[in-house]
């Protein structure tokens, strides 16, 4: 089964939009394997995503779970080499791990979540804080950590209490290797995220300005799917795919743009699934795709 990058980017927005500064943290484990962590900074994070999505299909080539911290780190907690509650600080999220052995767990009783993941083993359900709490005291993460537990055993109860605010949940997109011999995916099976401000961080991926009405959504979209990194053609030469912050004729024809987007998918070595789900958010026909592949390879065939 393949690694769903589309899965790990929605889970990873979902979890880190709202912050303007601070850590993701990315874990790798395995049983008799030393454990793996990763630390990027959310700055990095979207404006170099390929970076973290090679790290994670690296993990997973050896059969490792992979799970990140639920909340962002402060830059202390890189200095320290450190993991524990002192360098959390922001909790815009509120988390649920409803495994399915808990009476009543079930998909339905998180209807109530803005995102669900199914985890193999049962559900990691969340939704957004209604403001950014500081935990900066002892005090102030004391009361967020009850806030949640409360809010936990509203949804369901008797759940394991996984209020700490240093929790690890596993990452949509990858695989739950519990049972080596039929290891299962892990996946968001419900997303309704409240309306929420967007942050738009420093660092664009081009000097160029976004077009004229550009929405913060569409940049985040582009932000998203349209990275810049050279790629390498089938003749076997590195091209540039990418293109600076798409111009007025984005707007004016956006189903050319996504057909851009959709070819730069395919010279880099997307997932089926990944260009599949991408193209059906899009309207893109399964025909569209291939007219598309056969063009970006008429074009490399003249290279």
């Amino acid at each position: 089964m393949d690694y769903m990058r589309g899965d790990a980017e929605r889970h990873l927005h979902f979890l880190f939009d709202r912050y303007e500064a601070g850590y993701v943290e990315l874990r790798a484990l395995r049983e008799g394997m030393r454990p793996d962590r990763s630390s990027i900074e959310l700055a990095a994070l979207f404006g170099g995503i390929d970076i973290v999505h090679a790290q994670i299909e690296q993990w997973m080539s050896q059969g490792r779970d992979i799970y990140l911290g639920v909340l962002p780190r402060d830059v202390s907690h890189i200095a320290s080499g450190k993991v524990g509650e002192e360098f959390v600080s922001q909790v815009g999220v509120l988390w649920i791990d409803a495994d399915r052995k808990i009476p009543g767990s079930s998909l339905d009783a998180l209807a109530s979540c803005d995102l669900v993941v199914e985890s193999g083993n049962g559900w990691h359900g969340y939704i957004t804080a209604p403001t950014i709490f500081s935990a900066t005291t002892k005090d102030q993460r004391r009361k967020v950590k009850t806030a949640i537990r409360k809010w936990q055993d509203r949804i369901l109860p008797g759940t394991d209490n996984v209020s700490d605010l240093t929790r690890i949940l596993r990452l949509a997109g990858t695989l739950n290797f519990k049972d080596r011999a039929n290891p299962k995916r892990v996946r968001i099976v419900e997303s309704d995220p409240k309306p929420r401000p967007a942050v738009i961080r420093q660092g664009r991926p081009s000097s160029v300005a976004p077009p004229p009405g550009w929405t913060q959504e569409e940049e985040a979209t582009y932000r998203r799917i349209h990275r810049m990194d050279p790629l390498l053609s089938h003749a076997g030469r590195f091209r540039e795919a990418s293109e600076p912050w798409p111009d007025q004729s984005a707007l004016e024809d956006r189903y050319s743009w996504v057909i851009r987007i959709l070819q730069r998918m395919m010279a880099r070595g997307d997932s089926k699934e990944s260009i599949l789900d991408f193209a059906a958010a899009e309207g893109i026909s399964k025909a569209e795709i291939q007219s598309a592949r056969l063009s970006m390879e008429e074009s490399d065939a003249n290279l």
